[in-house]
């Protein structure tokens, strides 16, 4: 059922008193907003003795919006009574799913209780039972990055970009005939504001190839240009068991050897003449520009080596440098040392000279 007024909201939302009222605020033309709408038909009978839900269209209703402190689309309320027991921002279905079964459970069971004196919907949450532990903004990027093997934050939609940089990259992606999903930062002040110091990369677009961050539209064009983005792009979905596999004590002895190899030793997507990533082409340039002798191994051609240094050095991205076998960190921590104190700063902290 779709509400658009604060009148229709107040009699059939929060005047809903027997079952949760579950509400999604959504855009036609944002697709994971589109996506949430989508699931309320199959939802209605699966939680029919439960819930009832209802549809808010954010073009044609401000005022609802407004008044629910509803900041970003897709954007999920469940309540009951008029008081709030659940908010879910972004396109996150699992999520949605899970709460629905355990306020409905609690609800059948007599033990969903809500506090009558409590504000309307947009107010404080009210419901005695234990809710699920909200996701933190780091947990939430990071599940955004992964929502599709190939995933895009970008300004508007991949029907409707935006911005010329955004359209350059959609240009460049359907070529080679991918699927891949975007995220339109216009619609989420706080994905925009937190990607991008997620990915410590200042501007849009963003892509992600299997959860890792590629580069912004130069990077990948580069990558287009010299051949070197069709392999990632064949690549896209496609998982290891290594992913998962824990160091093995053979492993480890490698990854100690391995980072002891060279006095100073960089472990990066590509290699020097040819960085596959933001990240390595500009750790490369600093050691260049302070002259700095050094070493390099290309992560994306040992799947072992990629997932278990992540163990090894308790570090979860790429790219890492090492001096005489420790490590000193990756590009933020190098950028940091190299700004403050310069080329003797940092070859201070590699231990060379």
């Amino acid at each position: 059922m779709e509400v658009s007024t604060v009148a229709d909201f107040s009699s059939k939302v929060l005047g809903s008193a027997e079952k949760l009222a579950v509400t999604v605020f959504f855009a036609g033309w944002h697709p994971p907003a589109k996506q949430m709408a989508n699931m309320v038909g199959p939802l209605s009978k699966d939680f029919a003795k439960t819930c009832e839900f209802f549809l808010v269209d954010a073009d044609k209703s401000a005022d609802l919006m407004k008044s629910n402190k509803v900041q970003s689309i897709p954007t999920v309320l469940i309540t009951k009574s008029g008081a709030v027991l659940a908010k879910i921002e972004g396109a996150n279905p699992p999520a949605l799913v899970q709460q629905l079964k355990q306020f409905s459970s609690q609800l059948e069971a007599g033990m969903l209780k809500v506090d009558s004196n409590v504000a309307a919907a947009g107010g404080p949450a009210a419901a005695t039972a234990a809710s699920a532990p909200e996701e933190s903004q780091q947990q939430r990027l990071e599940r955004l990055t992964k929502a599709a093997s190939v995933m895009v934050f970008m300004k508007g939609s991949k029907q409707q970009p935006f911005c010329k940089f955004s359209r350059a990259l959609m240009g460049i992606l359907n070529e080679y005939k991918v699927d891949f999903d975007t995220f339109d930062v216009l619609m989420d002040e706080s994905v925009r504001a937190g990607m991008k110091t997620f990915s410590n990369w200042p501007t849009f677009p963003q892509l992600y190839v299997n959860g890792e961050f590629v580069g912004g539209v130069d990077i990948v064009t580069e990558m287009h240009q010299d051949g070197s983005l069709k392999e990632l792009m064949d690549s896209a979905g496609k998982e290891t068991e290594a992913a998962t596999a824990a160091v093995t004590p053979s492993l480890h002895d490698r990854l100690k050897s391995l980072v002891k190899r060279a006095p100073v030793m960089l472990f990066m997507k590509g290699d020097p003449v040819m960085p596959r990533c933001g990240f390595s082409k500009t750790i490369v340039g600093i050691l260049q520009e302070c002259g700095i002798t050094f070493e390099s191994f290309d992560i994306l051609e040992d799947e072992d080596v990629r997932q278990g240094l992540k163990e090894f050095s308790n570090w979860p991205t790429y790219p890492q440098l090492y001096g005489n076998g420790e490590l000193i960190g990756g590009l933020d921590i190098v950028k940091e040392i190299f700004q403050e104190g310069g080329a003797a700063a940092l070859k201070a902290e590699l231990g060379v000279k």
